[in-house]
C-alpha cells in the first residue's frame, strides 16, 4: 500500500505550514518586517495606497493574500506599495506670501506617526502668523494653479504629497479687533486721528493735556472706545496707552435744573 506523504510549505524563517495561503501570509509579514514597518503600520499603508491611487488593481482586499512563496510577483507588488507610500509619507505646509509669491514657511510633517499632525501644524501656523498680523486663508483654484505653475516641485510631487497652502495678507485694524489682536501704537493712534470717530467726550483737563473718551467706528460699524490724553500745547504731543474697548451709545432724556437770578421787585 502506497503511503500518501503530506506536503508542507517551508517559510523564509525555517517555519512550515501545511497550506500554502498560510505560508505566503506569513513570509508577506516577515518581508514588510525586513523593510522596517509591523504588519499593522502595513495595513494602514495599503489602505492608504489603493484609496490614493485609484488607477492601481490590487487584487486582493488583504496584502498578505497578494504574496507568492517562491514567485517574484509577489515581492514586485509589496515593493511598489512601500515606494508608492514612501512618497506618500510626508505631508508639506507651505506657507506663500501673497507679495510676489515667496514661500516664508514650508514644513515637512510625518504622516506615519498620525495624520491629524497635518491639521496640527496647519492650525499652528495660523495662529502663528495671525499674531504677525497677518490673515491665514486656503487658496482659490485659480491662486493654486499659479503656485503649482510656478514651482516645479510643487508639481512633480503634487500626486505624492499633501499641499496645504496658507496665502498670506496684512491684517487690517478692524480684523485685529475683531480677533483680540492688540494694535500697534502707530495703528492706534490713526484709527483714533483719523477713524469715523460718532462721539467724544472731553474730560479733566490738566497742564499739559486733556484726557478724551473717543468712540470709533470700524469698518464693519462696530463702536470701540479709546481713552487718550490730547496734548493742549505745541510741545505736549497725543498719547495713547489704551487698546480699544467694544461700546454702544445709549441716549437718555436728562432733565436740566438751571438757577437764574431774579431781581426782588
Amino acid at each position: 500500500m502506497q503511503m500518501r506523504v503530506a506536503r508542507t510549505y517551508v517559510t523564509d524563517d525555517g517555519r512550515t505550514f501545511k497550506r500554502k495561503a498560510d505560508a505566503c501570509r506569513h513570509d508577506a509579514e516577515l518581508y514588510v518586517t525586513k523593510r522596517g514597518y509591523t504588519p499593522e503600520q502595513f495595513d494602514r499603508m495599503f489602505e492608504q495606497v489603493r484609496n490614493r491611487t485609484k488607477a492601481w488593481n490590487l487584487g486582493a482586499s488583504d496584502w498578505r493574500d497578494s504574496y507568492k512563496v517562491g514567485a517574484n510577483n509577489g515581492v514586485f507588488l509589496l515593493d511598489d506599495i512601500i515606494d508608492t507610500y514612501e512618497g506618500m509619507k510626508h505631508a508639506h505646509l507651505i506657507v506663500f506670501d501673497c507679495e510676489g509669491w515667496k514661500v516664508i514657511h514650508d514644513q515637512t510633517i510625518d504622516m506615519l506617526a498620525d495624520g491629524n499632525r497635518v491639521e496640527q501644524a496647519a492650525k499652528a501656523a495660523e495662529e502663528r502668523f495671525s499674531d504677525e498680523s497677518y490673515e491665514c486663508r486656503t487658496p482659490t483654484a485659480d491662486e493654486l494653479n499659479r503656485l503649482l505653475r510656478s514651482a516645479t516641485d510643487m508639481r512633480r510631487s503634487l500626486s505624492y504629497t499633501t499641499l496645504l497652502i496658507r496665502k498670506l495678507r496684512p491684517m487690517s485694524v478692524t480684523q485685529k479687533l475683531e480677533r483680540g489682536i492688540q494694535l500697534t501704537d502707530d495703528e492706534l493712534e490713526d484709527f483714533v486721528l483719523y477713524g469715523n470717530e460718532v462721539y467724544r467726550d472731553n474730560g479733566e483737563i490738566g497742564r499739559w493735556s486733556r484726557h478724551v473718551s473717543s468712540v470709533i467706528a470700524d469698518d464693519n460699524g462696530q463702536l470701540w472706545c479709546v481713552e487718550w490724553e490730547e496734548g493742549l500745547t505745541e510741545m505736549q504731543d497725543d498719547e495713547f496707552y489704551e487698546q480699544p474697548y467694544k461700546v454702544h451709545l445709549d441716549e437718555k432724556p436728562v432733565t436740566i435744573i438751571k438757577t437764574t437770578i431774579v431781581r426782588d421787585e
